[in-house]
């Protein structure tokens, strides 16, 4: 009864502490203010920029990738466009057509050049491919765009004359370009990308001065990135690893609300939470770290380590239906608390009839991270769906 009295109590606290710090996070945020792009530099001063585009197994999609990069408004003999493919990926190659055959010497895509760059490192993971597409790469400033996402075409200069000094990254704001496609899934996911563009990651910053890498639509510079040993190719979540590094080394990341990457949100419940258990494990993995080289890290700790601990016991209490109905009360309560908080971010971008889904898919996603920590913890997977 004891250890039980301990779990609700852990429970409970936890859902709340999180509950709460997202809560003050929210309030704070309305001082923060969104990221500004920085004035543009002086045409004489644009360093040379790789946008990589990992792929695997992609459709016409990845076309609209690349159509974006190369169509970015940046001189066109300082621009070029890598791809990053699996040696095993057969389809990805149809969608690229006559682009496929860029793999032994450069092409050209509206006066960009173009180089298809195959993994062969032997570790099948984004990471991996990111390193193998990066030592091919001309560029002083690396770009990563994953497949799915379009770039606004004045990104590259708003990010590029951001990048000065201590400022190694450049993070844009991420929104969906399918919030309605399939209902209450990519609603959701559109309602956590608003609340991170406009509240999360502009009060993080202000409180912290962390600003994470989120995956996508991200320019680093070669030298801090070549400094640090690039991405761990078994990473599960080689973004956050990266900006934790970055920040080892004295470097700060910035963030832009505008202008922005454009996103396909995950259509599929499996693909999500597949990809949330993803982020939930690499993001464990990588905390210890971060509370070493951040100098209040407290709201970091909760949103990215005790918030997914939180979810997962706050949803467990149904299994639990035996307990004290006191107990079950208080786990209820924290676990209702959690979902209010979730709910009214969502609201902010008209996302809240998700909340509860999305506190399943988080719950789920939990207690599935917690499992591969035991058996495979730096496994890696892609997302589908």
């Amino acid at each position: 009864m004891n250890a039980l009295l301990t779990y609700v109590a852990a429970t409970a606290g936890l859902a709340l502490a999180a509950s709460g710090a997202e809560a003050g996070l929210l309030l704070y945020s309305r001082t923060a203010g969104p990221g500004s792009p920085c004035p543009d530099p002086q045409v004489d001063e644009y360093p040379t920029l790789s946008v990589i585009i990992p792929a695997y197994r992609e459709g016409e999609r990845v076309m609209d990738a690349l159509d974006s990069a190369a169509g970015l408004d940046y001189p066109r003999d300082r621009l070029e466009v890598l791809l990053a493919l699996e040696p095993d990926d057969d389809v990805t190659p149809r969608a690229l057509g006559r682009l496929a055959g860029c793999t032994e010497a450069p092409c050209e895509r509206g006066g960009i050049r173009v180089l298809v760059v195959r993994n062969s490192s032997g570790i099948r993971s984004k990471p991996a491919a990111l390193r193998e597409a990066a030592r091919a790469a001309r560029g002083d400033i690396i770009c990563v765009l994953d497949a799915e996402d379009v770039l606004d075409r004045d990104a590259a200069k708003a990010a590029v004359g951001a990048i000065a000094g201590d400022v190694a990254a450049v993070q844009l704001a991420r929104d969906a370009r399918n919030p309605r496609e399939r209902g209450p899934i990519t609603i959701a996911q559109h309602g956590e990308l608003e609340a991170n563009n406009n509240y999360f990651i502009p009060a993080l910053r202000r409180l912290t001065g962390f600003v994470p890498i989120l995956g996508s639509g991200y320019f680093v510079r070669r030298s801090a990135l070549e400094e640090v040993g690039m991405w761990d190719p078994r990473a599960p979540a080689e973004d956050l690893d990266l900006t934790v590094k970055l920040y080892e080394r004295g470097y700060r990341v910035e963030f832009l609300g505008s202008p922005r990457v454009h996103t396909l949100a995950v259509t599929s419940l499996r693909g999500l939470i597949r990809q949330r258990e993803r982020w939930i494990r690499g993001t464990l993995l990588v905390m210890p770290r971060a509370m070493k080289v951040l100098g209040r890290a407290w709201p970091v700790v909760l949103s990215y380590m005790v918030s997914p601990i939180a979810w997962m016991l706050a949803d467990a209490w149904p299994l639990i239906w035996f307990v004290d109905p006191a107990a079950q009360a208080l786990i209820a309560g924290a676990s209702a608390a959690s979902l209010a908080i979730y709910a009214l971010k969502l609201r902010m971008q008209g996302g809240a009839p998700s909340a509860p889904l999305v506190s399943i898919v988080y719950a789920m996603a939990a207690w599935l991270a917690v499992a591969k920590l035991m058996v495979a913890p730096r496994s890696w997977s892609r997302t589908r769906g």
